[in-house]
């Protein structure tokens, strides 16, 4: 039986180049989709209460939870960049995957949080307990515009998850598009009850949310696998190493 010897990667000018551009590249998509989901969260949610729109109300708590772990990500991104050390000959690379975790179970979390919210107001609206009120046009511009600027920030999130392999900006490329989901759902709403279809702004948010909770166990699933590939086997291979050197 033969053993493959592990031993820490050895840095050269070359490898540390990528490594800052791969960590430059990451806090760009971090930090403009962190800009731009603040910004989309008051917009949304100023819109969704004045204009009556249950669904882009939804979709601004959405956008606020975002900022939160888009917080959280920025710090295991800047975190994952430090180079190796005696405590971690490998780097510090698994933090992206532990990143992506912290994604996936904000993702599901708020999709869970935007389905209850939504099937107590269309029973709500159901029963008679809540006013039926029109929801003003402005209201359908909001979402509208959030689509389109989603849909750029997803492309350039997966355009570098796919050039540098990383796990946190693959799950914030996923989020992005949750958020279109999201937006999509509250504009369909939003033409329901324009067409005199009241509940159908809360239903299509519910519809969105299971999208969403879905994707977040997606993330989570990758997210847990790429750790259990990766982290067990290197440590296997250390104490192997280290067996053998003794």
């Amino acid at each position: 039986m033969t053993f493959e010897i592990v031993t820490p990667e050895i840095v050269t000018s070359d490898k540390k180049t990528e490594m800052k551009d791969r960590q430059k590249a990451a806090e760009s998509v971090v930090n403009i989709g962190l800009f731009f989901n603040a910004v989309l969260a008051v917009v949304k949610v100023s819109a969704g209460i004045l204009g009556n729109s249950q669904g882009l109300l939804a979709d601004g708590i959405n956008s606020v939870s975002d900022v939160i772990y888009f917080i959280v990500v920025k710090i295991f991104v800047r975190l994952s960049g430090k180079p190796a050390d005696n405590e971690h000959p490998y780097g510090h690379h698994q933090l992206e995957s532990i990143a992506a975790l912290v994604v996936g179970a904000f993702v599901i979390t708020t999709g869970a949080a935007i389905f209850w919210d939504s099937v107590n107001s269309a029973f709500n609206l159901l029963v008679g307990t809540t006013p039926q009120l029109k929801i003003r046009l402005f209201a359908l511009m909001v979402a509208l515009s959030t689509i389109i600027s989603k849909i750029f920030l997803m492309l350039h999130a997966n355009r570098i998850s796919q050039k540098f392999k990383n796990m946190a900006v693959k799950a914030l490329a996923r989020d992005h598009r949750n958020d279109i989901f999201a937006s999509a759902g509250a504009v369909i709403g939003i033409l329901l009850n324009m067409l005199g279809i009241s509940w159908g702004d809360p239903v299509a948010g519910a519809v969105v949310a299971v999208i969403v909770a879905k994707t977040g166990m997606d993330i989570l699933r990758e997210a847990s696998s790429d750790l259990m590939d990766n982290v067990p086997s290197k440590e296997i291979a250390a104490q192997i190493h280290d067996l053998l050197q003794g």
